[in-house]
């Protein structure tokens, strides 16, 4: 975010949009409130967020008979959360673990 706004104007932008497809859908999800936050100090009135296909579902491992989706995302989360602060406070407060 702070590349993409060094590296250009914002003076003239009153919306933004973030978006995605498959694993840049689920991004999305994640990623637009911190975008809001790290905008609403430029002069930006509107942040949308448009996720294509960012839905995947926790279906269990034919090999193993695990719900094996949910546990590597909660990895991927904790990996991610040590290297910045978590793109959405309200999700990390309401599930904590």
């Amino acid at each position: 975010m702070k590349s993409l706004v060094l590296k250009n104007d914002f003076n003239s932008v009153e919306q933004v949009v973030v978006s995605g497809q498959s694993a840049g859908g689920l991004a999305t999800y994640l990623w637009t409130e911190y975008v809001r936050e790290f905008v609403k100090k430029l002069i930006v009135f509107d942040v949308w967020s448009l996720p294509d296909s960012g839905i995947f579902l926790n279906q269990m491992n034919y090999n193993t008979k695990k719900y094996d989706y949910k546990q590597i995302f909660i990895n991927f989360m904790q990996l991610s959360n040590l290297e910045v602060d978590p793109p959405n406070t309200a999700c990390v407060k309401d599930y904590p673990n």
